[in-house]
């Protein structure tokens, strides 16, 4: 079965956009939730789907900062997730947990990911901020 995970934060409005994209890749269960994406811990949405897929299923994503925000965090669930023979597809990402290559480009696409996440919260604030007339 494909499952599919789309989130959002609590700034953004819709995940419709997200839902769309999983459902023409052809999900079959889109399970969905408005939930900082800090730590995975505190979206119960996603711990109610990791404890609900077995063995076969596929877990599907738009982007991995949609999964996890961190690498270790990414990590460490794709780890559990393929011990229990569980598959992950990232859309936006050329990600397949099943081979040695696609394991270094899942590790690599992760610190990417947690890399364009801290930039954009230390630069958010900047860009927003006057600019001193010259």
């Amino acid at each position: 079965m494909l499952y599919g995970y789309a989130r959002v934060s609590s700034e953004t409005p819709s995940y419709e956009g997200q839902v769309e994209a999983l459902r023409a890749a052809g999900v079959g269960q889109v399970v969905s939730e408005k939930s900082s994406g800090k730590s995975a811990d505190g979206r119960k949405r996603l711990q109610a789907l990791l404890a609900k897929v077995q063995d076969g299923d596929v877990i599907v994503v738009t982007k991995l900062d949609r999964f996890a925000r961190n690498t270790r965090e990414l990590l460490n669930m794709l780890h559990d997730l393929g011990g229990r023979g569980v598959g992950f597809k990232s859309l936006g990402d050329p990600i397949d947990t099943t081979t040695p290559q696609g394991k270094l480009v899942t590790t690599v696409f992760a610190a990417l990911a947690e890399f364009e996440g801290e930039v954009v919260s230390v630069a958010a604030p900047d860009w927003r901020a006057p600019r001193p007339s010259a």
